[in-house]
């Protein structure tokens, strides 16, 4: 994996193709601390819908209390795909700063 971001900070997005797609994400932006954690988490909808999270609010998500690891959100079988790639500082900041619209 290329490493696009210098500094503590990585950002990373999650694709994840479902067979049923409707009731769970089919992306994620998530933003994670030196520390492995997720800072800032962002999950989007077919329907249009966003949840977000951080560590000082939540809109029908939260973040994960286990460190992240990005091999563990490489995956695939027969009912879904689950591929996850290191974005840049400007892609998360631009999904993020559209989470508000909805």
């Amino acid at each position: 994996m290329v490493k696009l971001n210098v500094g503590s900070m990585r950002y990373y997005r999650i694709d994840w193709i479902h067979k049923w797609n409707d009731e769970y994400p089919y992306c994620y932006y998530i933003q994670i601390g030196s520390d492995n954690y997720e800072v800032r988490k962002l999950e989007k909808y077919q329907d249009g819908r966003i949840y977000y999270a951080t560590n000082k609010e939540e809109k029908e998500t939260f973040l994960s209390s286990e460190p992240f690891r990005p091999k563990d959100y490489n995956s695939e079988d027969e009912n879904e795909i689950i591929k996850c790639v290191e974005v840049s500082k400007e892609e998360f900041n631009e999904e993020w700063a559209n989470k508000s619209n909805f």
